[in-house]
């Protein structure tokens, strides 16, 4: 059996080694983009690193990799990747490093936060995404899908003892977060980097009409309904030339935020890809500052440039 190793930088923000057999089976192909991800209830409970939940009347499978290489705690660091692939020539696919992705590139990517945070970090693959069921291109931005984020950190509190979570989340992992901050009483930390978290202010500063606006949830839309919760610091990070989702948009977000007295820091860093909008690496640092307690002015300073 040949063995390949190679580097891969993850959408998700780490470049680690990916490890895989000739004939092992891709987490993602450029048809999941397309048709979506099918799991049965019956092979997603054969597995481990596997959660089958309920959410709107609906059943998923979600992919997760937990690791406690750093230590234990009853306070987990969860991440949530952004939107993969592109629309090519009016075809949706992955593009290469996406396809690269592995199980081993996962677990690893998650002892690697878990050293840095010092206690439990889980990734949590988005529905339609790295082997979670459901269409990643028709359930994206929806409350369905921050509702399957719900379920599977429910699932994850009732099997590990978890009383609460802290959560980092990318692009389109940032609008999970910003719903879950939304819903959920047991967050900690949550840090929203280059986040879709206006997506009307979003789609108007790209010069593209709104469409299927009713069927997405728009977390500005929903701040009146945050409340006071001791202990919840929020931070937005954000590149002014950020060409995916517009600065603007996400300052929209933030100055919602302040105007309803609740507590947001937003940080201004500088993203290193072509189009200003991968900042996930500035994000995970502040969510493990934030996490392990540091004061706000300290996270801050290493999350900005």
């Amino acid at each position: 059996m040949k063995i390949f190793t190679r580097t891969a930088v993850l959408s998700f923000g780490f470049a680690v080694a990916v490890g895989a057999a000739a004939e092992a089976t891709p987490l993602a192909s450029d048809r999941d983009m397309v048709t979506g991800v099918s799991v049965t209830e019956a092979d997603c409970r054969a597995q481990s690193g596997r959660l089958w939940v309920r959410a709107e009347n609906r059943s998923f499978c979600v992919r997760f990799w937990l690791s406690t290489a750093g230590g234990s705690k009853d306070e987990a660091l969860v991440a949530f990747h952004g939107d993969p692939g592109v629309v090519i020539d009016g075809k949706p696919q992955l593009l290469e490093h996406q396809r690269a992705v592995s199980d081993e590139s996962l677990q690893k990517a998650a002892d690697y936060g878990s050293r840095l945070y010092r206690g439990p970090y889980i990734w949590i693959a988005r529905p339609g995404t790295f082997g979670s069921s459901g269409h990643h291109l028709k359930d994206r931005h929806t409350l369905l899908e921050i509702r399957v984020a719900m379920a599977a950190l429910d699932a994850l509190k009732r099997y590990n003892g978890f009383k609460r979570f802290h959560l980092v989340g990318q692009s389109g992992g940032g609008h999970t977060v910003a719903g879950l901050v939304q819903l959920r009483s047991d967050i900690g930390c949550a840090v929203i980097a280059s986040a879709a978290v206006s997506l009307r202010s979003q789609a108007r500063d790209r010069g593209r009409p709104i469409v299927g606006k009713h069927r997405f949830y728009d977390p500005i839309d929903h701040v009146h309904a945050m409340k006071q919760r001791p202990g919840l610091r929020l931070f937005v990070v954000s590149d002014r030339k950020d060409k995916i989702v517009s600065y603007r948009s996400q300052l929209e977000f933030v100055e919602r935020v302040k105007a309803h007295n609740l507590p947001i820091t937003h940080v201004t860093a500088t993203a290193t890809d072509k189009d200003s909008h991968g900042l996930f690496a500035h994000g995970h640092r502040l969510a493990v500052d934030c996490a392990n307690e540091a004061r706000d002015q300290v996270v801050v300073n290493k999350g900005s440039d």
